[in-house]
């Protein structure tokens, strides 16, 4: 398996069915989830500590515009609150845009100027994690490969190719072991005019994608476990406050 068929494979899940033999169906097989074994490894982890430490102003700052956009628009929401419970239901936000209700073009002028502020404040934030990241896949497909021989593995395939898979198939927490012998920790900060590759940023998204999947559930457990009625009054249903986005200006055209 070369280096450019296993980064393919970081960036690709075809939602395909092998057919294989059927003494073959529980050895040989297994599947991998990249960004899920980054995430994983002691590196990373380690990395986003350091990070979210030297970049504590930037990240106190982006907090604050998130919390000035909330208090900003808390006001404009409960304007559309015709039944005067404190929230704005998915069906009064309906009314108002049936309406034409021009209380919306003021809340999305106010959350696109936030947006654009987030996402120069954590220009630096997320140049580091980016950087961080590359040094991690350096040695991601040694620690695939080193998986594969170990385990005698013959084919990989993404989650989404499976419909059923037995125990053991998912090998993302063995690649994330060998990431952790072979690289224990990276360096987050960029050089000088330093740029991530295509592959970094492509990457980068993933790894956003799953960790805010994982904080949705983990936020999910937690509501559950509150007391009904604890979440707070005057806010959009199914509308977060906005995250830092990775700038376009940071990714370099392909084949760099």
């Amino acid at each position: 398996m070369t280096s450019k068929f296993i980064l393919a494979g970081i960036l690709a899940a075809p939602a395909i069915m092998v057919a294989v033999p059927a003494a073959a169906q529980t050895q040989g097989i297994a599947m991998v989830t990249p960004p899920l074994a980054i995430i994983g490894s002691k590196a990373y982890q380690a990395a986003m500590q350091q990070i979210g430490t030297a970049q504590k102003p930037a990240i106190d700052q982006i907090t604050a515009r998130q919390t000035a956009l909330q208090t900003e628009v808390r006001p404009l929401y409960l304007q559309m609150d015709s039944n005067k419970d404190g929230q704005v239901s998915q069906q009064e936000l309906q009314a108002a845009q049936t309406a034409r209700n021009p209380v919306l073009n003021t809340i999305q002028a106010a959350e696109q100027k936030a947006e654009a502020d987030i996402n120069r404040l954590s220009v630096p934030l997320i140049r580091a994690q980016m950087f961080a990241i590359e040094k991690i896949l350096e040695k991601y497909n040694t620690a695939q490969t080193n998986v594969v021989n170990a385990r005698k593995i013959s084919v990989i395939l993404a989650p989404s190719a499976f419909q059923y898979a037995p125990q053991g198939t998912d090998v993302t927490q063995l690649v994330a072991a060998e990431l952790d012998k072979l690289v224990p920790t990276v360096a987050t900060t960029p050089p000088a005019g330093w740029n991530p590759s295509q592959t970094v940023a492509q990457l980068y998204q993933q790894i956003q994608e799953y960790e805010n999947r994982i904080a949705q559930v983990q936020a999910a457990r937690q509501q559950q476990a509150q007391p009904a009625g604890a979440a707070p009054a005057g806010t959009r249903p199914a509308t977060p406050a906005p995250t830092p986005a990775r700038p376009a200006t940071q990714t370099p055209p392909p084949g760099r």
